[in-house]
């Protein structure tokens, strides 16, 4: 019998300033808060794409963990992203840490922004629950939802 994915889902909300804030549950359980570059609206070849200041498109896509040239370490990676790549969910702040990457943490100041201190404890925490997934032999998904589909 195969082991039932993980299933993680990221609820953006409206935009404030230049973050996309959100919320990212696993398994449909509130786990942590997120931030992402704007959200805007792409052509059929990805016109409109702003390098490093756009956030992915709403989807489905299959999360991995492997090794971050940049990084240097072991991270969330999603995979077959249209028009991006290397995209990560990693710790940070502000849209400016993102390069369309997903932040997560813990609390988010009144700027849409992810608190000082919150990020190292919610990107720990969530590692851990994809890190055994994927050791049971379980696949890992994440849903990305924009804030007009149920926010």
């Amino acid at each position: 019998m195969d082991k039932a994915p993980l299933r993680l889902m990221v609820q953006r909300r409206r935009p404030i300033g230049k973050n996309t804030p959100g919320d990212l549950y696993v398994d449909g359980v509130w786990e942590c808060h997120t931030v992402e570059d704007l959200v805007r609206k792409l052509g059929p070849k990805g016109e409109g794409k702003i390098p490093g200041e756009t956030a992915i498109p709403a989807g489905t896509y299959k999360v991995i963990i492997n090794l971050s040239a940049r990084f240097g370490k072991l991270m969330m990676r999603l995979l077959d992203v249209l028009w991006f790549v290397g995209i990560l969910i990693h710790g940070g702040n502000t849209a400016e840490d993102t390069h369309g990457c997903i932040l997560v943490g813990q609390k988010l100041t009144a700027q849409g922004t992810i608190a000082a201190g919150t990020s190292t404890p919610a990107i720990t925490a969530l590692f851990a629950k994809v890190q055994k997934a994927l050791a049971e032999g379980r696949e890992v998904w994440i849903e990305v939802k924009d804030a007009e589909e149920g926010a």
